[in-house]
């Protein structure tokens, strides 16, 4: 029987022999070069069933040789009842003990924000300053500095922003004024931060190919897209299964080449606002069915155009991490001089922010409420003084008569005034007593 004509394209696949190896193969068959005779036999008796050719990757091809089975030195034996699935193609089975392995287990690069080698997706509302925070996001990671001031990174990695939204000067403004703010200096970030103004479009393959080109030459890190608009055409922006093979074209990408995926994008018009987004609130469809880990802005409080933005920060993750924060972003005063611009940052995370509103509420209760009674004292006072001024001295009970004050009020309002010295006490002669009577008059 002569070897089997086996094609290039089938898959390398082993099987352990568990029995003595036969003296040779059925008669005739010879062992062409790059493949190898594998067994299959009865695991209890040892004897060989059957017997086929497969490829053999420790072999480089070449002529048929005419080496003998015999030759052939089997696979160390599995234990008995142990199963071993082919692969074939994409697929490969695994066992349990390749899922303790590092490789599978996340690893933060931004402590509970942002794991390494997993698509994320930054949204938000317009203008709830996604552009500005990718700029941190990117400068943080290249320097190794806190994002957003809260939130440590691991080390300084390799980082290429390429923010498709930031043209005629507007990304030079937002780097210079968050490093600014963040202390840092274009040295600390030089060696691993890049930029360019463009992002690829992902159904056009020459764009690919030329961002994979990028990818390859300067092997970045984390490679962020600023945003996603400006990278789909839009004719399927409706088809969740076309749009998951969208995303997965651009994450898988960048994945294959060790560095983790950032896009940004918005959330779509028809979110009402009155509730925290969701990542089904992704504008299009296909997002929250593809991307694996995500941060999503909103507004706390109506933008009033002085550069102080309340926003929420919603965080999240398909592994079921979630954590929802407080941000305020302050970038100063817009209208004044470009050189005064800053980047002043400050997140906490919700439940704080409630306390922290809570006894703001509070206190701003009390002040009110300590404005108005200064405000009654104050009126108090007047008509008091005006009753003394058009009454002369009057006795304690008659002054806070002609004051219109009620007795109740005038009992403690009566001390406050001597406290403060606006009344003085004479001696009043009356016509009904022989003996002056002890009475009040206003102290001017």
């Amino acid at each position: 029987m002569n070897a089997p004509t086996i094609t290039g394209a089938q898959t390398k696949e082993t099987y352990a022999d568990p029995g003595p190896m036969p003296e040779s193969p059925p008669a005739g068959a010879q062992l062409p070069g790059g493949w190898k005779l594998l067994w299959t036999t009865d695991w209890d008796e040892h004897d060989v069933q059957e017997w086929s050719w497969v490829p053999d990757s420790q072999n480089d091809g070449g002529e048929p040789s005419t080496s003998k089975a015999s030759n052939y030195i089997p696979e160390p034996a599995k234990p008995k009842g142990e199963t071993s699935y082919e692969r074939f193609g994409k697929f490969n089975a695994r066992d349990i003990d390749e899922l303790a392995k590092p490789k599978y287990k996340p690893k933060y690069i931004i402590d509970g924000v942002l794991a390494e080698r997993r698509s994320f997706i930054l949204g938000g509302k317009k203008k709830t300053l996604k552009s500005s925070i990718a700029v941190d996001l990117a400068l943080s990671l290249a320097s190794g500095k806190p994002f957003l001031g809260r939130f440590p990174v691991d080390r300084p990695r390799r980082v290429l922003l390429l923010a498709g939204e930031s043209k005629g000067g507007l990304l030079e403004e937002s780097v210079f004024r968050i490093l600014k703010g963040k202390e840092l200096t274009r040295d600390d970030v030089r060696a691993h931060f890049h930029w360019d103004d463009c992002v690829p479009r992902i159904e056009n393959m020459e764009d690919m190919m030329a961002c994979e080109r990028i990818i390859l030459s300067g092997k970045p890190e984390v490679v962020i897209f600023d945003n996603l608009l400006k990278m789909i055409s839009g004719d399927e922006f409706a088809n969740a299964p076309k749009m998951v093979e969208i995303y997965s074209r651009l994450t898988d990408m960048v994945e294959k080449h060790d560095a983790t995926p950032i896009c940004c994008h918005h959330i779509k018009k028809t979110w009402d606002g009155n509730t925290a987004p969701d990542i089904d609130d992704l504008a299009g469809a296909g997002a929250a069915e593809h991307f694996r880990q995500w941060m999503l802005l909103s507004r706390r409080e109506r933008y009033k155009g002085d550069g102080f933005h309340a926003l929420w920060m919603d965080l999240g993750g398909s592994d079921g991490s979630c954590s929802k924060w407080a941000l305020n972003c302050n970038e100063g005063d817009p209208s004044g001089p470009r050189e005064a611009a800053i980047w002043k940052t400050a997140a906490v995370r919700d439940g704080e922010y409630y306390k922290q509103e809570e006894a703001q509420q509070q206190s701003d209760k009390d002040d009110r409420k300590a404005a108005k009674a200064e405000e009654q004292l104050t009126e108090e006072f007047s008509r008091v003084r005006v009753a003394s001024e058009e009454h002369g001295a009057q006795s304690q009970s008659a002054l806070g008569e002609l004051a219109g004050i009620s007795t109740r009020r005038w009992k403690k309002l009566f001390p406050l005034l001597l406290e403060a010295g606006k009344l003085e006490e004479v001696q009043k002669s009356v016509t009904y007593r022989k003996s002056p009577i002890k009475a009040f008059q206003w102290k001017d």
